[in-house]
């Protein structure tokens, strides 16, 4: 029998929810049930009500239905704090994810999920110092068109430093930069903008000769020419945004098969390609790929507070629009 809201509201204890996540768990069945495991296997909840609430929901929400099987293992880990990060939480759950069936591993997981790792803030100040210290001449000399973010990039990579609080290494990069170099200028800007943005140093180079050298996987895969109709609706899938069987039935009830779009513009500012790319879809091209001949577009300039925007915003956006209808 499926989990009542009342049974997991019950279980959490002094963990609340709040009805935005009260809601979504009513759609969702199955992670209730989820999460009513997680909590019940943890024991006694006390502490950190916030940050535990959060990580048993990321937990409920991500953990594939292979992996619920792993619920009562899990739930402990969160509820005594020894996953005390959500780069931790995503870790377990990715590792739990990935057994499709193999047997269960402690030492395995504890190191895959970093259990008993604890990156205080001040080492991760220290870290992000010595990662400027060692690269001053090359920031000094490329200023802010260094490739700053590959080193957060590495830093989710890190075998230690990825547990840390990853704001404070933000902040300290930041910081330290700033020190450095002092504000950025507007040929800063142009220069950054001329080398493509600091994308990479050395990146796709080959050492010897500084010609592009792609990996041959990353070259194969840039010979392939995707399809742009199979493309257009592709989207990164997730379980947590997939609709449970009553959903869809009710859906299928009340629509009769309709394919219905809309288009709502937030006339806060002016027209720009988001809203191009958003007409492109809405009005047209999921018609022509859906193949359906009942459908309609729903179209309005706002459907939250008309009466507090600036008519000057929806006075540019008229002409545009009533060209494209």
């Amino acid at each position: 029998m499926a989990a009542s809201i009342e049974d997991v509201i019950s279980a959490l204890g002094p963990l609340e929810l709040d009805e935005k996540k009260i809601t979504m768990l009513e759609n969702k069945p199955e992670h209730a049930e989820v999460l009513l495991a997680l909590a019940k296997s943890g024991g006694a909840l006390s502490g950190g009500a916030a940050d535990k609430t959060a990580f048993l929901l990321e937990a409920a929400t991500t953990l594939k239905s292979t992996a619920y099987q792993h619920a009562d293992k899990l739930g402990p880990y969160i509820v005594s704090g020894s996953l005390d990060a959500k780069a931790k939480v995503t870790a377990a759950v990715r590792y739990l994810n990935a057994l499709k069936g193999a047997d269960f591993d402690k030492a395995a997981f504890e190191i895959a999920s970093g259990v008993g790792v604890d990156v205080t803030d001040d080492e991760m100040r220290a870290f992000v110092a010595t990662y400027l210290k060692e690269n001053e001449s090359e920031l000094v000399a490329q200023r802010y068109a260094f490739p700053i973010k590959e080193f957060l990039g590495g830093l989710k990579r890190h075998e230690r430093m990825q547990w840390g609080n990853p704001a404070v290494a933000v902040e300290a990069l930041d910081a330290g930069v700033l020190a450095l170099l002092g504000p950025e200028t507007a040929e800063d800007k142009a220069a950054k903008k001329k080398s493509g943005k600091g994308k990479g140093k050395g990146k796709g180079k080959d050492k010897k000769g500084g010609k592009d050298k792609k990996p041959a996987a990353a070259a194969a895969a840039a010979e392939v020419v995707p399809d742009p109709e199979e493309t257009v609706f592709a989207a990164r899938e997730l379980d947590a945004a997939v609709n449970s069987e009553k959903l869809l039935a009710e859906h299928a009830a009340a629509n009769q098969g309709a394919v219905v779009t809309r288009f709502p513009p937030e006339p806060n500012g002016y027209l720009h390609i988001g809203h191009a790319k958003s007409m492109n879809l809405n009005f047209k091209k999921a018609f022509e790929y859906l193949k359906v001949s009942n459908h309609h577009t729903i179209f309005r300039y706002d459907d939250t507070n008309p009466e507090a925007e600036s008519h000057e915003y929806i006075d540019s956006q008229v002409s545009p629009c009533a060209a494209i209808l």
